[in-house]
C-alpha cells in the first residue's frame, strides 16, 4: 500500500504494520546525501577492463562447454576449464559474479572478437558466411534452465539470427553469387557479362536463356546479353588505337555509329600524318633490299617470284612522284596484297609470297620514318596500327546489318588477318574469354514466347518480373549482385574477419 507522510511526501509500497517510525527513517534515508564511492585506482581499473576483456574472451568457450553437455557429448571443455557441476550452474554463477559497467561493456566485447574461437568457419562463400555467422553466434552463453528444449530453441534462434547477419554482411561485401576467375578476367577488362554468364552456372544460364522468350523480363535479359557483346566490340577498338580498359567505350549511339567513328578516327589519325610523308631514298632502298631478300627465298616458287617482280614493277614504278596520299595508298596496297596471299587454305609458295609482301610494307614504313620529327613518327605508327587492328572489326561487323561485330565474328576475322584458323590462334585474354562466355549456350525455339504473348496472364507474369529484371540485369544490379562495386571490392579482402567481429561483438 501507499502511505501520505505528513509532508506530503508518498511512500510506495509499504508492507502492512509498518511503523511511524519506520515510515520516516526510510524517508530520511531516501533524503541523505549518498556518499560517493572513492575512485578506483588506475591500477584496479587496468585490473578490472582486464578481467572483463578475458570473461569475453572465455564466451565463445563456455558456449561450447554448454552446446557439449545439453547434446550428450562428453563434457571435455568442461573438465579442462576444472567446473565442477553442471555447465548450468556454473554460467548462472558466473553471471551473477560479473560486474558489468554501465553502457556498453567494451572490454568484454573486445574479449569477444580477440577470441581464438572465432577461427572456427562454417566454409567459404555465401554458405561460408551463413555457417560461419551461425557457428560464432550459437557459442554464446544461454541461461535457459534445466529444459533443454527451451535451451535448444535459444541456440537455434541464436544461430538463425547470426547465419542470417552472417549472409547479409557476405551479400553486403561479396555479392549474392560468385564469377568464376574466367568471368572476373573479362569483367576486369570492361566487358558486362550477365549473372548466368559470370557465375558460369549451367542452371543459372539455362534459366536466362529461357527467360529471354518471357515479355518485358525477356527483353530485359536480351538487352543486358548485347551490353556485354557492344562491350567488346568498343574494347577491340579501344585496342586498335593502343588504349586500355580504363579508357571510356568510343562514344555512339549504336555499334554502327561506334564503328564509324573509330574509321574515322583512323582516317583522321592518318590525314594528319600524311603530309610529314616523303618518298625518301631511305624507303625505296629499305623496301628494295627486303624485295631482293625475298627473291632469294626457297620457299617461293618460280611462278611465285614472278609474281612478286611483276607486283614490285606495278607498284614502285613512279615511287618518286608520290606524294602523302600516294605513299599512303601504295601502304594499304601493299597490306591489301598481302592479305589476299594469306589464309589457312594458302599453299606454303602463297604464304611465303604473303610474308614477302608485308616484309616489304615494313621496311618501306622504316624507311619513310627517317627523317621525321619524332612525334610525327608516333602520329604514323599510331595510324597504321589502329588501321591495322581495324580490319577484322569491320570485317566481322559487315556480317551483320546492326554492324555489331560479335566475339566469334571477331575472332575468325582475326584468324584470317593471321592467315591462320581460329583453332590454331593463340589466346585472347579478350576475344578468347567472351567467345567462350558470352555465347548462349541453350537454343531458344521462340515457342514459349509465341505462347506467352498470346496468353494474358504470362503476359502479367513478365510484366511483374520486368521491374525486378531490370534490376538486377542492369549494370548496378549485376555488379551489387556479384560483388564487384567499387566499395564491396574495396571491403571484400576484410569481409571475413570484419563479418566475424561483428557477430562475435554482439554475442556477449
Amino acid at each position: 500500500m501507499d502511505v501520505r507522510m505528513p509532508d506530503g511526501t508518498i511512500i510506495q509500497n509499504v508492507p502492512e504494520g509498518t511503523t511511524q517510525e519506520d515510515l520516516q527513517g526510510r524517508l530520511n534515508a531516501s533524503r541523505a546525501p549518498k556518499t560517493p564511492e572513492p575512485p578506483k585506482d588506475q591500477w584496479d581499473v587496468v585490473k578490472d577492463r582486464v578481467s572483463r576483456i578475458g570473461t569475453g574472451m572465455m564466451d565463445p568457450v563456455v558456449g561450447a562447454a554448454q552446446i557439449m553437455e545439453r547434446t550428450g557429448v562428453p563434457g571435455a571443455i568442461r573438465k579442462g576449464l576444472g567446473i565442477e557441476g553442471d555447465m548450468e550452474g556454473y554460467v548462472k554463477q558466473r553471471d551473477a559474479e560479473y560486474k558489468a559497467p554501465e553502457g556498453v561493456d567494451w572490454a568484454r566485447m573486445a574479449g569477444n572478437v580477440a577470441s581464438p574461437m572465432n577461427l572456427l568457419t562454417g566454409g567459404t562463400g555465401m554458405s561460408g558466411a551463413v555457417g560461419s555467422g551461425a557457428l560464432q553466434a550459437a557459442l554464446a552463453p544461454t541461461d535457459a534452465g534445466d529444459d533443454t528444449g527451451t535451451f535448444l530453441l535459444k541456440k537455434a534462434g541464436q544461430a538463425a539470427l547470426g547465419g542470417g547477419l552472417g549472409g547479409v554482411l557476405h551479400a553486403a561485401t561479396r555479392g549474392v553469387m560468385a564469377p568464376t576467375r574466367e568471368a572476373t578476367e573479362l569483367m576486369d577488362q570492361g566487358v558486362y557479362l550477365t549473372p548466368g554468364q559470370a557465375t558460369g552456372n549451367r542452371a543459372v544460364n539455362a534459366m536466362e536463356q529461357k527467360l529471354t522468350s518471357v515479355p518485358v523480363a525477356g527483353e530485359v535479359i536480351q538487352n543486358a546479353q548485347r551490353r556485354g557483346v557492344e562491350d567488346v566490340q568498343g574494347r577491340v577498338v579501344n585496342r586498335a588505337f593502343g588504349l586500355g580498359a580504363e579508357t571510356p567505350l568510343p562514344a555512339g549511339r549504336n555499334s554502327g555509329e561506334v564503328i564509324r567513328n573509330a574509321n574515322q578516327a583512323a582516317s583522321a589519325l592518318y590525314d594528319a600524318a600524311v603530309p610529314h610523308l616523303r618518298a625518301n631514298p631511305e624507303g625505296i632502298m629499305d623496301a628494295a633490299a627486303a624485295y631482293n631478300r625475298a627473291v632469294q627465298n626457297p620457299q617461293l616458287t618460280p611462278d611465285a617470284v614472278r609474281t612478286l617482280q611483276g607486283l614490285w614493277d606495278n607498284n614502285f614504278a613512279n615511287y618518286a612522284a608520290l606524294d602523302g596520299q600516294g605513299l599512303k595508298a601504295l601502304d594499304s596496297e601493299l597490306g591489301k596484297l598481302a592479305r589476299d596471299y594469306s589464309g589457312h587454305m594458302a599453299s606454303p609458295s602463297d604464304r611465303a609470297l604473303s610474308g614477302a609482301l608485308v616484309d616489304i610494307k615494313l621496311a618501306l614504313r622504316g624507311g619513310l620514318e627517317q627523317g621525321m620529327a619524332p612525334e610525327h613518327v608516333h602520329l604514323l605508327r599510331t595510324a597504321n596500327r589502329a588501321y591495322r587492328n581495324l580490319i577484322p572489326v569491320n570485317k566481322a561487323a559487315s556480317t551483320r546489318a546492326d554492324r555489331l561485330a560479335t566475339p566469334r565474328a571477331l575472332e575468325k576475322a582475326m584468324a584470317k588477318q593471321a592467315g591462320t584458323d581460329v583453332t590454331r590462334t593463340a589466346d585472347d585474354p579478350l576475344i578468347s574469354r567472351a567467345v567462350e562466355l558470352t555465347t548462349p549456350t541453350v537454343a531458344d525455339s521462340q515457342t514459349a514466347g509465341r505462347a506467352a504473348m498470346q496468353s494474358i496472364p504470362h503476359l502479367l507474369s513478365g510484366l511483374v518480373a520486368g521491374l525486378p529484371a531490370a534490376a538486377l540485369y542492369s549494370r548496378t544490379g549485376t555488379n551489387l549482385a556479384l560483388g564487384r562495386t567499387e566499395l564491396q571490392r574495396l571491403l571484400a579482402p576484410y569481409s571475413d574477419r570484419v563479418r566475424t567481429a561483428i557477430i562475435a561483438a554482439l554475442r556477449q
